[in-house]
């Protein structure tokens, strides 16, 4: 459940292997925290119009991501020619 009452899903888009299977990602208000994050794994937030809001690359397990609206967004983890997309309601 979301901050604001609401809830929030999380949707698996495409099935991952390996160490990016492992990931989570949780959403707490508009803030999006992920877990699990591969060292030095790049992390890309979208919009639902499929714009680019946000790269990081990831320097510990842990990574929390802001969103300025609540809807729906793509987070994406590429690591090592791997990619997970998971989409989420915030």
């Amino acid at each position: 459940t979301g901050g604001d009452g609401q809830e929030t899903a999380v949707v698996e888009t495409e099935e991952a292997v390996s160490v990016l299977a492992s990931i989570t990602v949780s959403a707490e208000g508009k803030a999006l925290h992920l877990s699990c994050l591969p060292v030095g794994s790049q992390v890309l937030l979208f919009d639902i119009q499929g714009r680019l809001l946000t790269r990081e690359t990831a320097s510990s397990q842990e990574l929390s991501l802001t969103c300025e609206n609540g809807g729906l967004y793509m987070v994406v983890v590429a690591d090592q020619g791997q990619t997970r997309s998971i989409k989420i309601a915030l």
